[in-house]
């Protein structure tokens, strides 16, 4: 489900959190709008914000702030979590 490249949004999109499960892949360069947050389950991946490198080990977090330009790229083996809180995505 995983291998696929395309991350598993585990709630849909009428909450503000956004939690998604991404495997091997890359996500290319983008400038992430809120805070977000990246929970490295298993495996390992590679995020560069702002020109500066961070490598991801199991059980190592990272936040990603508002207005950032960031690349993540993400290794065989990567079960990783993405977290978003927009209260533009909260639906009554």
């Amino acid at each position: 489900l995983l291998g696929g490249g395309s991350p598993v949004s585990m709630f849909g999109d009428q909450f503000e959190t956004e939690v998604l499960v991404f495997g091997p892949g890359l996500t290319e360069t983008s400038v992430q709008q809120t805070d977000a947050w990246i929970w490295q389950m298993e495996g390992s991946s590679r995020v560069t914000i702002n020109q500066q490198e961070f490598t991801l080990s199991a059980g190592d977090s990272l936040l990603i702030t508002e207005q950032s330009q960031y690349q993540w790229e993400r290794n065989q083996g990567t079960v990783a979590l993405f977290v978003v809180q927009n209260p533009e995505r909260k639906k009554p």
